[in-house]
């Protein structure tokens, strides 16, 4: 995927749904990562953002439009692309303590971004599926 550090086309859509954006946020818009901070991104970040281009089936503006729209359609979206995270990093990390401690902070991350219905135990328990 290409990576441009800058904001999506859409960032003022995005805003209205989602007006304080963490600094390190990163958006998927097609076939695209907008990486605004201009971070180095982990191959397991990659996964994630790959998942998303996935599902937008090259239709990103009618991905986007019921994504921000949606809370159950972006719940399954997030939910999908942490599970892949999660999946990836279990073949690359080998030590039990460590994928504890990544698995709790994407349950965090999709517990609290998201603005989805979703707990912190919930979203453990369904990473890891």
């Amino acid at each position: 995927m290409k990576q441009i550090i800058d904001y999506p086309p859409n960032i003022k859509q995005i805003k209205e749904v989602f007006p304080i954006l963490p600094e390190s946020m990163l958006f998927c818009y097609d076939d695209v990562i907008y990486n605004p901070s201009g971070q180095e991104l982990a191959d397991h970040i990659q996964i994630h953002e790959l998942t998303h281009s996935d599902q937008q089936q090259e239709k990103p503006e009618e991905w986007w439009d019921k994504y921000l729209n949606d809370k159950d359609f972006r719940l399954k979206q997030e939910l999908l692309a942490y599970q892949r995270q999660y999946q990836f990093a279990k073949i690359w990390v080998k030590d039990r303590n460590e994928l504890a401690r990544f698995l709790w902070k994407l349950a965090q991350d999709l517990s609290n971004l998201y603005k989805v219905n979703i707990t912190f135990s919930e979203a453990m328990k369904q990473i890891k599926c």
